[in-house]
């Protein structure tokens, strides 16, 4: 009985379309409408023609639960030739929502009227499922059952409701959620395009899909790395969930790396929000400049859980943890003082500089070269020791350090000798940025004389030997 009650219903909306359609192909003007008629403005202006009549469920995606129900909102909405939301009066038409028994299946009560259904209009939804099981009108083999639907805003003769451009919820469908299901699954529409009053002839159906997926998961991704500077460039995260969800999304997070927080980075708070209704949100990373010298370090975020949210959400454990780099941009410069000594003080000592603290010890060795001293181990006639000499900087100090060259006081007469020091490193630095090229003189002046006398040895006679 239901069932030829409803083909009753669907074959008496497409006489109402053919009855449209010979009425509106008459030239428009305004003795071919009753004052009834004319409450609704729009159909005088022939400037706007309707090209579509849209079926969706207001979202191409939504994220359904295994084991669970998902309500499915019924929209429909008027698009002008510009595909415009327009608000253009529809009289009646009907349509199909196609869906995948083995994925979804109607609940004992799934259609549900929405509440502000006007007077003047008439709704009517009947589940076929055994019966529509070869109805693949949607060109989806997986959507093998369909719900028909049917919808007029002249339920009675000669009132219509006021055009409206926003979408109208017309129903919702509640569907059971398979125990295994992990998505996705498609729910298709389709449809006979229906009369639009004051239109001369049917236009498009369109129907949007929506996607069934399973339930969301957030994941992390390293957007943009910091750079120190007197304008530093900030860090950015980015963290996804893979569908919208209708209440905030709270996800707490902890930070590892080699960066250290209050010093390289502001402190971060451990948790970042998605809005309802959005599917991304951000954390930056404000990078802090200072003028110690560093390698290039690491921030890795990595995501725990969600602590506020729809139930379902989980973290994605594949894409859980992401890192940024933050890379250094300060200099650090040894040098090494020239020294000018007596041959006899006995020691040169040369004063070894830093202008920028670094992050690690930083070993630096001096070496000594020939210029017109000679260098080698005191005691084989040497000027000055040319033994090696190191010091060591320890992380973060720039106190200034000395290397100590003893000097040969030989008792030689001799010109004022010279001879270099020169710094190089055996420390790994990585990609610190570090300048070891400087070289200091010793000037080693002598302290020795000679005195040049003469003496008679042998006196003369004038008479001979």
């Amino acid at each position: 009985m239901l069932l030829n009650l409803f083909r009753s219903y669907l074959a008496s909306v497409k006489q109402r379309v053919r009855s449209t359609n010979r009425a509106s192909s008459r030239r428009l003007g305004l003795q071919n409408f009753s004052h009834a008629e004319l409450r609704s403005p729009e159909v005088l202006e022939d400037r706007t023609l309707l090209a579509a009549q849209v079926i969706s469920a207001g979202a191409t995606t939504l994220s359904a639960t295994a084991g669970g129900t998902i309500t499915i909102p019924v929209f429909y909405q008027t698009l002008d030739d510009s595909d415009n939301p327009a608000a253009l009066q529809s009289t009646q038409f009907s349509f199909s929502v196609h869906f995948d028994p083995t994925q979804i299946t109607p609940t004992n009560n799934p259609v549900v009227g929405f509440a502000d259904i006007q007077t003047t209009e008439s709704i009517a939804f009947l589940p076929f499922q055994e019966a529509e099981a070869v109805d693949n009108s949607d060109g989806d083999a997986a959507t093998t059952q369909v719900i028909r639907g049917a919808y007029t805003d002249d339920f009675i003769p000669g009132l219509f409701n006021a055009p409206q451009v926003a979408a109208r919820q017309l129903f919702e469908i509640e569907f059971d959620v398979a125990p295994g299901f992990s998505g996705p699954t498609q729910i298709n529409f389709t449809g006979e395009a229906g009369a639009v009053f004051g239109q001369p002839a049917n236009f498009e159906f369109r129907g949007q899909s929506v996607s069934l997926v399973g339930p969301p998961s957030v994941s992390i991704a390293a957007t943009t790395n910091g750079v120190e500077g007197a304008s530093p460039t900030d860090g950015l995260f980015t963290v996804t969930q893979s569908a919208a969800s209708g209440t905030d999304t709270d996800v707490s997070y902890t930070v590892t790396g080699s960066a250290t927080s209050g010093t390289d980075f502001t402190a971060l708070s451990g948790t970042v929000r998605i809005l309802q209704g959005q599917t991304t949100a951000t954390i930056p990373v404000s990078v802090l400049n200072d003028a110690t010298v560093e390698a290039t370090e690491t921030l890795t975020i990595t995501l725990t859980g969600i602590t506020a949210g729809d139930a379902g959400i989980v973290v994605d454990a594949a894409n859980d943890d992401d890192a940024i780099t933050i890379v250094d941009d300060d200099t650090a410069t040894f040098t090494v003082e020239n020294v000018t000594v007596n041959e006899g003080d006995g020691t040169a000592t040369f004063s070894v500089s830093l202008d920028n603290p670094i992050d690690t010890n930083v070993t630096v060795d001096v070496n000594y070269s020939n210029v017109t001293a000679t260098g080698s181990p005191l005691g084989t006639g040497a000027d000055f020791d040319n033994g090696q000499d190191s010091v060591t900087f320890t992380a973060g100090s720039t106190t200034s350090m000395s290397v100590i060259v003893a000097i040969s006081d030989d008792g030689l007469v001799e010109a004022t000798e010279t001879f270099t020091a020169a710094l190089s490193s055996p420390t790994a630095l990585g990609d610190r940025t570090i300048a070891l090229s400087d070289t200091g003189t010793g000037t080693i002046t002598d302290n020795d004389s000679a005195t040049v006398s003469i003496a008679g040895t042998t006196n003369g006679d004038e008479a001979g030997p």
